[in-house]
């Protein structure tokens, strides 16, 4: 593909567009989650009220509980429906490259630097500054719900803003429905 035929923004449109959004009448979910790292494997079941907040069971280790709450909530709060022209109206996006993963974009404007991989019209991989650190989520299995696609399995990594060194290792989650 030649990046001057691409409309970056309609492309980035029609994958946010494409993720599955809560209904108004969202009451919550539950499911499963297995967090894996290099060292361990640890599963356990989650629940997920109608306020996002995540309560985790079956998981005794406290730090591995708070990161999968940490992703749940995440996962949950760019669910709620919201107009892609009211979150996205003061940026735009540039073409960065193209790989078997996808298509590479760059948020300018607003949101400068925020990067994201976009694939079979889903958004595949997310680098975002939150809350002081970088946050670099790669999607590598998606739940489709029938009104649109859910991340299902993933892995997670925070990078320091500075030095975008990462500030933990690599580790992954499933969900399971």
């Amino acid at each position: 593909m030649v990046s001057t035929n691409l409309n970056c923004k309609e492309i980035f449109r029609e994958a946010y567009n494409n993720r599955y959004t809560w209904p108004s009448t969202f009451n919550g979910y539950s499911g499963k989650c297995i967090f894996i790292d290099n060292e361990k494997s640890v599963e356990g079941d989650f629940i997920l009220d109608s306020n996002f907040k995540p309560k985790i069971i079956g998981i005794s280790d406290d730090n591995i509980s708070k990161k999968i709450s940490s992703q749940l909530f995440e996962v949950a709060i760019h669910r709620v429906k919201r107009d892609f022209t009211e979150v996205h109206k003061n940026n735009n996006f540039k073409f960065l490259g193209e790989s078997d993963k996808g298509m590479k974009l760059e948020v300018l404007g607003k949101n400068e630097g925020d990067k994201y991989i976009v694939k079979d019209k889903k958004i595949n991989m997310v680098f975002r500054k939150i809350h002081g650190v970088i946050i670099e989520i790669f999607v590598q299995e998606f739940i489709d719900t029938g009104d649109g696609f859910l991340s299902k399995k993933y892995s997670s990594q925070q990078l320091d803003i500075e030095t975008l060194t990462p500030n933990q290792k690599y580790w992954n989650m499933r969900i399971i429905l």
